[in-house]
């Protein structure tokens, strides 16, 4: 059923924030990230990181993407960094062209058009949002667009954000 609502999610048949918009895993234990990934991430140690593998071309990507932006800028006092990386095979220059209609101004540009970081991260559908804690250890995993300014997206952040004890 999860594959059935991702897949729906891909092709557009649900918006972002519907019900069945995202399959969600926080995981029991932190996961490393694999090798591949850890250059792209490495700066960001010590906050909170949201990942976000996407496409200029995938529907959901498209529609999540502001939101993303707003909450790179509404929630980076907290701790928060959101890190895009668009697998887009023509690379940066597509993703700069996107990146200008919408007016992006809190997130930075990352590419994989090669796929090799979305490969080594599991990737399979988009998007994909993974979420680090601040030693850089994948607590969570989203398949699909959310809504990361209310409901469980918020919910996810507000726990990873929380000191721990």
């Amino acid at each position: 059923m999860i594959a059935l609502r991702a897949l729906a999610v891909l092709v557009g048949l649900f918006p972002v924030g519907h019900a069945w918009a995202a399959a969600i895993a926080w995981h029991d234990q932190p996961r490393p990230v694999p090798a591949v990934a850890q250059a792209l991430v490495a700066e960001w140690r010590g906050n909170v990181v949201l990942l976000n593998v996407w496409a200029t071309w995938c529907a959901p990507c498209r529609a999540e993407f502001p939101m993303l932006d707003r909450v790179a800028q509404a929630r980076r006092a907290e701790g928060l960094v959101v890190l895009p990386l668009a697998v887009d095979r023509a690379g940066r220059p597509v993703v700069e062209r996107f990146y200008a209609q919408l007016g992006a101004r809190a997130l930075p540009i990352h590419v994989d058009p090669e796929r090799v970081v979305a490969i080594g991260l599991g990737v399979e559908m988009l998007p994909t949002s993974i979420l680090l804690d601040r030693q850089g250890r994948e607590i969570a995993r989203v398949i699909g667009p959310l809504d990361w300014e209310a409901g469980e997206g918020a919910a996810l952040l507000d726990r990873a954000l929380k000191p721990s004890d």
